[in-house]
């Protein structure tokens, strides 16, 4: 594929100035050269050369380059992606389109283009578009200009990541000017770079397409959001960068709000630490995510203040994404809500006031990256050193590199994990750091030894890399005895059969292991495991709060789960942290730390006749005590995830404060087993 900024030469005399501006090394021009005089040699023009480090361009060349990025491109565009191709020409209103520009640009009948632009409208009317036409400025999007913009991000990000989709991208702006994308391209690199602003690598390509397209889109439509409740972008160093880029497209109908615009794309793109004061109410929301997560799911989360920073470094981008309608789709969200199941359930509760502060609903897409960030938070009690040291990198962004890390670290106990980098650090830091071992997501150059990766890994894919790492690496460092440690220790006693081999034996243990590995059966109790008829009381009433927690308490401590300690932690939590246990109507999940008295995984349940108030407090009734022992951060999730789902309809909670015995009690907790 002709790299785009080749469109450039034509603006230069001297290579070396060229490839200073381009950014293009002298292996990657020389390939680019050698695909343009093919496609001369089909055109039956003179050569592209370099003389005495200087271009020698025929004039034929310059007349026909418009032809070039097509010829050497050449592929079929699909039903679908005529469609997409003709949306995209429209948005970008680079002239006033007629049928015959569509017809000619993608060599097409005319019925064919009819039957597309029929389709196209009814798909675009189901989004309140509607594509209209007049003489005089021919083919036109109208509607909500932010709903119009978010349909064409949403159309770019899935044509952006193909050959394909590149391929018809840039020849929509070649169309306008066969410079204008790479000029555009060149510039926003280097205002990013004078700025120090550093983006997800992976959605930088899609990206800036998105923004040309805006850029040309904007010299007649414009938004009618007034940014009131987002002026804190004004002051960023996004909005700087955006102001500088605008600057050099002064024909914009408005640029001041096409700069925030641009801003707050730039933003959703970052990778860089963002300045608390610079979004202040988001930090507020960021902390109170933290508590929720944490009170919802009885859990801790490790290094607070480095954790609540990583999460605001997500929570701005994300809100803006969401606001704004500049959805990613992530790639792995079925995994995410698979493999990380309880979690996602709590975090999706978590997120309930910044649900509020949006206004609209948090796609599936978006909890799934809050979810892998907080299960890489998530306190471990393992800690284990070595002398091995390793560096993670992957280029998929802050919310991936922080599972992928955390994962390895849970692989790998024996190895210390000195820092995440991402693709842009990966010259500058893999070699100078003291490390022994680096593990990507992408394919890197480095004298390091290198296991590449993905982001997250299956159950199969993380105990293939487990073998691999202590086959080469950790064969004095690892807790397990390793396969052939194993079977040489067993054949001292046990004869092979004589048709098989040592190494076959090795073979069918380690796939034998690896299949069991893959079946990995979810031990951790479920909800009806730990809240049996047993676990289960009625009383009628109770003296007040501090009461009732120590007797919905009672069938833990009589059988040894519990100390009186942990009883006294609970409500003590109660008296300075206020009443964060009522967690539904009616619905109090009294608990404490592990620490405070746990000895066993417990769960129990004290339904009253008689509500009580926490703290005495007339707003907060509270008729069902569910008491929860936890014994670290991962075994009671399974069954705290089943009793938020029942939790989470309004028609359950009501049919457990009302029930009158503990047979209804289970059949309501029955319901909605995870």
């Amino acid at each position: 594929m002709l790299d785009h900024r080749m469109s450039l030469i034509f603006d230069f005399n001297n290579v070396n100035e060229f490839q200073s501006y381009t950014n293009i090394d002298s292996q990657k021009l020389e390939d680019n050269i050698l695909r343009i005089n093919k496609i001369c040699d089909n055109l039956k023009i003179p050569h592209l050369s370099i003389e005495d480090g200087k271009f020698q361009i025929p004039k034929e060349l310059t007349k026909q380059w418009d032809k070039f990025y097509i010829q050497e491109s050449k592929i079929n565009i699909s039903k679908e992606e005529r469609k997409i191709y003709i949306l995209l020409l429209i948005f970008s209103k680079i002239d006033a389109l007629s049928l015959y520009d569509f017809q000619y640009s993608l060599n097409v009948s005319k019925n064919t283009v009819v039957n597309d632009l029929a389709l196209l409208r009814k798909e675009l009317a189901l989004r309140e578009i509607y594509l209209t036409f007049s003489r005089e400025r021919g083919y036109n999007l109208e509607g909500e200009e932010l709903e119009i913009r978010a349909l064409i991000f949403e159309v770019i990000q899935s044509l952006g990541i193909t050959n394909q989709g590149k391929v018809i991208l840039t020849r929509i702006f070649y169309q306008y000017d066969k410079r204008y994308f790479a000029t555009l391209d060149i510039l926003l690199q280097n205002i990013l770079k004078n700025y120090s602003i550093k983006i997800v690598t992976e959605r930088y390509q899609s990206s800036i397409f998105f923004i040309a397209a805006v850029i040309l889109r904007a010299r007649e439509y414009t938004l009618t959001t007034s940014f009131k409740q987002d002026e804190e972008i004004v002051n960023t160093d996004f909005m700087k960068a955006a102001l500088e880029l605008t600057d050099n497209f002064l024909e914009l109908k408005d640029r001041n709000k096409e700069s925030k615009y641009i801003a707050i794309i730039l933003l959703t793109l970052n990778e860089s630490n963002i300045q608390i004061d610079s979004f202040n109410f988001l930090y507020d929301y960021t902390l109170e995510i933290i508590d929720e997560v944490e009170r919802i799911g009885v859990l801790k989360v490790s290094n607070h203040t480095d954790f609540s920073r990583s999460l605001y470094n997500h929570l701005v981008p994300a809100y803006f994404r969401i606001k704004y309608s500049l959805m990613i789709h992530n790639l792995m969200v079925d995994e995410i809500k698979e493999d990380y199941r309880e979690m996602y359930i709590v975090v999706s509760l978590a997120l309930e006031q910044f649900r509020g502060l949006l206004g609209k609903g948090i796609p599936d897409d978006e909890i799934a990256y809050f979810t892998i960030l907080f299960a890489g938070s998530i306190e471990s009690e393992k800690v284990s050193f070595s002398n091995l040291k390793a560096i993670t990198v992957c280029s998929s962004g802050i919310s991936s590199s922080t599972i992928m890390l955390s994962e390895l670290k849970k692989l790998f106990p024996n190895i210390k994990f000195i820092k995440s980098i991402g693709y842009d650090d990966i010259e500058k830091e893999i070699e100078v750091q003291d490390i022994d071992l680096v593990f990507s997501s992408i394919p890197i150059r480095t004298s390091k030894r290198t296991y590449i990766i993905n982001p997250i890994m299956s159950d199969y894919e993380k105990r293939k890399l487990k073998n691999k790492v202590e086959d080469e690496i950790l064969e004095t460092f690892t807790e397990e005895p390793s396969v052939e440690d194993v079977i040489d220790s067993v054949l001292q006693y046990v004869e092979i059969k004589k048709n098989v081999s040592v190494t076959e034996l090795r073979n069918k243990v380690r796939k034998d292991l690896s299949k069991k590995y893959d079946r990995k059966v979810d031990k951790r109790p479920m909800l009806l495991d730990l809240l049996t008829p047993k676990t289960i009381t009625f009383i009628n009433e109770v003296s007040g709060w501090e009461e009732a927690i120590a007797a919905s308490a009672t069938p833990l401590l009589e059988t040894n789960k519990i100390n009186q300690s942990y009883i006294d932690a609970m409500i003590l939590k109660v008296k300075e942290n206020g009443p964060f246990i009522n967690i539904g109507k009616n619905i109090a999940l009294p608990h404490a730390r592990p620490e405070d008295g746990v000895n066993e995984i417990g769960m129990s349940l004290l339904r009253l006749g008689k509500p009580v108030y926490l703290l005495d407090d007339p707003k907060h009734p509270v008729s069902v005590f569910i008491c929860l022992a936890a014994v670290d951060n991962n075994l009671h999730l399974r069954a705290l995830a089943e009793l938020t789902t029942v939790l989470s309809e309004e028609q359950n909670l009501m049919d457990l404060v009302e029930a009158n015995n503990i047979d209804e009690i289970i059949e309501v907790l029955k319901r909605e087993e995870v």
